[in-house]
């Protein structure tokens, strides 16, 4: 059993007495800053793949935070140059446009990162991203039951994030200890200056990423993610670098008929084959029977999508399609099924929902809708259409 990460040492202390780290130099522009972040961003999703899952989980939380910064410096630029409303709306739309424009130029020419100072350069600000969120979550963790800040950490993260802190230190090696000073000062700084709900929605993330890391990488596969129709996705990829799996979404907790919780994720097989996959070893196909049911009616007068999706009558807008267990051999971990064909090619019509629905073996109950197993087409429709040409090289 791994023990807590040696990097938190001494952090529970500074936290509690509540210390800040100032900030080294002049803060750079949030413009600057989000360009930068999401040029690298880029690269990994359309080209290379290159960085890890939990990095780059790390990296879009940071992406997503310099646009929110840098919108108010749009903002307050904007307003600060025009003389009048339309020219100030104007003015905005510029900048907004110069943003996606400067990031689109930074773009390094290389996945190699040793090749690339900019590369270097966010791969540690990630480092040291997660690091600090890892530093937290052991604190948060170690605090009394009853102290309101506690907040347990899920079975095997801890060892997880021991995982991912060993690597980074054979990676930076001589600039190890400064990483780690770095890490803690961010910590220090994000404990008192960000939300509780903020803090522990980054936390979640990111330990998740490296506990699906850890998993994926027992079972043989380098994990990687990519965000697209607004989400992040998994992409697993084989030893030899070719793809296996392209995610449509992040592995998340599907309710089954009878009340259980099963951790799975949609995605598409190189030659573009629809497959459901279950994040848990201890199960086998002989557990479940798979189904998704695919909305192909238009729903009543009067109800949008979003509202039928949560009514008991549901199911009487969908069509169902079964879903076939494959092999063990060609499941990442735990069981995983091939959905028939028909289900794809509906798509092409007016349907935008589809519920999972995971039932136990020999039964026909599908049980009552469940709202958490509701999905959208978009990603798969997304992924089919565009997402797997991107990595044809490594098909």
């Amino acid at each position: 059993m791994k023990t807590s990460p040696a990097w938190v040492s001494g952090l529970a202390l500074a936290l509690a007495v509540g210390l800040a780290a100032a900030p080294a130099g002049a803060q750079q522009s949030a413009f600057i800053e989000y360009a930068d972040l999401r040029a690298i961003e880029r690269l990994n999703d359309f080209k290379c793949l290159h960085l890890r899952a939990t990095d780059r989980i790390g990296l879009g939380i940071l992406v997503d935070d310099a646009y929110l910064r840098a919108d108010i410096e749009i903002d307050a630029t904007a307003k600060e140059q025009a003389e009048h409303e339309d020219e100030e709306v104007w003015r905005y739309m510029i900048l907004v446009e110069n943003l996606e424009t400067r990031a689109e130029s930074r773009i390094p020419d290389t996945c190699d990162i040793g090749a690339s100072a900019l590369h270097q350069n966010i791969f540690t600000d990630a480092s040291r991203f997660n690091l600090a969120l890892f530093m937290l979550a052991i604190h948060f963790n170690g605090l009394d039951p009853a102290d309101a800040l506690h907040r347990p950490l899920a079975e095997g993260a801890d060892a997880a994030m021991q995982t991912y802190a060993d690597r980074l230190a054979a990676t930076f090696r001589g600039y190890t200890e400064t990483l780690r000073e770095e890490a803690t000062a961010l910590a220090q700084t994000m404990f008192t200056s960000r939300t509780l709900d903020e803090i522990h929605g980054w936390i979640d993330k990111v330990t998740d990423a490296a506990l699906t890391e850890e998993i994926m990488a027992d079972a043989g596969y380098g994990v990687s993610a990519i965000t697209y129709y607004g989400s992040d996705a998994i992409v697993l990829v084989e030893a030899d670098g070719s793809l296996a799996v392209l995610g449509t979404e992040w592995p998340r907790t599907y309710k089954t008929a009878d009340g259980r919780d099963v951790k799975a994720f949609v995605g598409m097989s190189p030659e573009g084959q629809l497959r459901l996959n279950v994040v848990d070893g201890t199960l086998s196909a002989g557990d479940f029977e798979a189904h998704l049911m695919l909305r192909t009616e238009p729903p009543p007068e009067g109800v949008d999508v979003f509202t039928l999706s949560s009514r008991d009558d549901w199911r009487d807008f969908t069509t169902g399609f079964g879903a076939t267990a494959l092999a063990a051999e060609s499941c990442a971990v735990g069981p995983c099924y091939e959905v028939e064909p028909g289900f794809l090619e509906r798509l092409a019509g007016e349907a935008d929902q589809y519920e999972l629905v995971f039932a136990p073996a020999g039964s026909s109950d599908l049980g009552a809708p469940q709202t958490e197993n509701m999905r959208y087409t978009g990603p798969i429709s997304t992924a089919l259409d565009g997402v797997l040409a991107r990595f044809a090289d490594r098909m």
